[in-house]
């Protein structure tokens, strides 16, 4: 309470704060906290920040970052086909972090910029997990 200062009551009453459009699909994109702690949100996808995150100092940069990578773990990013069996490789997200698959085996990308992964990289990763 000591912190309080009438600025900040008034940011803190303006939420949630639009930081500007997506550029691929127009939305606003609005930074706010919520009962889960703060997050961004632009159109249908909400994507938290971490705990010590503000919406009030995030850029537009940052929120779409996260937002980009919340995308991900719902819509798989697909690669193409695997060379030698056919199969669709895609990159997605799970629970212990992004990694690519053939829809039959796994290999975890840590360590990897998953922007930065090709079908060829993607493809000799299976083909070693074998």
């Amino acid at each position: 309470m000591e912190n309080l200062t009438e600025t900040l009551a008034i940011d803190l009453l303006s939420m949630p704060k639009k930081l500007g459009e997506h550029p691929e699909t127009g939305d606003d994109v609005l930074a706010d906290f919520g009962p889960y702690g703060p997050y961004v949100k632009s159109g249908k996808i909400n994507a938290s920040m971490k705990a010590d995150d503000s919406p009030l100092t995030i850029t537009l940069d940052e929120a779409l970052k996260l937002i980009k990578d919340r995308k991900l773990k719902f819509e798989p990013k697909v690669l193409g086909d695997h060379p030698k069996s056919k199969n669709k490789i895609s990159i997605k997200r799970g629970r212990f972090g992004p990694y690519v698959t053939d829809g039959k085996k796994n290999v975890s990308l840590k360590g990897y910029v998953i922007d930065e992964v090709t079908l060829e990289q993607a493809a000799q990763l299976i083909d070693e997990k074998s």
